[in-house]
């Protein structure tokens, strides 16, 4: 409570000053009617009761700013319902300004790398969805490997996977500065998801930095990957989709060079600042 009191006291301090406030919303975060569909409730990590009150404190503290910047259609919906205010910005995810000078990383061509980089501690279920067909793909694969980095319970982990664990590797979830050199890995990404309100506001970030690296990715089929085509985003929904697109992958094997500048043309860390000022810029005037 100390530290919402003293951000909300900041934001006075700064609006009085004149200052342009933007808030910048990733997820379904604020609105407590849809907190149950968090991930950190669906997978026991935090209470509904504690959930919604963490979603109106952050509705509330939206009273201070000026306007608000979302990184998905859905999400902008949603927001736009809740605020009634015409600004709301739509300003999709792009790869970090800090890695258009890292080039793609050549391959190991003794293995088949399989990535998987839960940033959270929520995705059990997420990853359940797709524990099967990754076991089936690994046990007819022996030179495939899932890696995992990020937080992941491995309590969690069914049989069927513990079973294969010689072509499991863990790693934990690297600083922001070294994130980039995991993106740049391996030859397939994963980006499972389940089909809840909330996942289905979520971007494509997972897709736009791993195809920035011309790392293709399989994924369910949210609505900001499906701004993207074949061969960077492969959708997945089924079980049996997953397990067709992995040996679909394996098959095909080698990078694909296009995907960065696919990645670009829908959008660019510089159109993102352009973007940023030009919300201010409405505030303003």
């Amino acid at each position: 409570m100390t530290t919402r009191w003293l951000l909300a006291n900041e934001l006075k301090k700064r609006r009085k000053l004149g200052t342009v406030l933007i808030a910048d919303f990733d997820d379904l975060v604020f609105d407590p009617e849809y907190a149950e569909f968090s991930p950190g409730v669906i997978n026991g990590y935090v209470s509904l009761q504690q959930t919604q009150k963490n979603f109106t404190q952050h509705a509330k503290t939206l009273s201070y700013f000026d306007g608000v910047t979302v990184s998905t259609q859905p999400l902008k919906a949603f927001a736009s319902k809740l605020f009634n205010t015409e600004n709301i910005f739509w300003l999709p995810n792009s790869p970090h300004f800090l890695w258009q000078d890292k080039a793609p990383a050549v391959t190991n061509l003794d293995t088949f790398d399989i990535c998987y980089l839960p940033g959270t501690r929520s995705h059990d279920k997420d990853f359940a969805l797709i524990t099967e067909p990754l076991a089936d793909f690994l046990a007819e694969h022996h030179d495939a490997r899932l890696k995992i980095t990020g937080v992941l319970d491995k309590e969690r982990l069914p049989g069927h996977l513990k079973g294969l664990s010689q072509q499991i590797l863990w790693q934990e979830k690297q600083p922001y500065d070294n994130y980039w050199q995991v993106v740049n890995s391996g030859q397939l990404h994963l980006a499972p998801l389940q089909d809840t309100v909330f996942n289905r506001c979520k971007s494509a970030l997972k897709a736009i930095e791993a195809n920035f690296f011309n790392r293709p990715v399989i994924a369910s089929p949210i609505p900001d990957m499906r701004r993207f085509s074949k061969p960077g985003v492969q959708l997945a929904e089924t079980a049996n989709d997953w397990f067709q697109q992995l040996k679909s992958g394996y098959q095909n094997g080698e990078q694909t060079g296009a995907l960065r500048e696919q990645v670009l043309a829908y959008y660019t860390p510089e159109q993102h600042a352009k973007d940023l000022i030009t919300c201010y810029e409405q505030n303003v005037l």
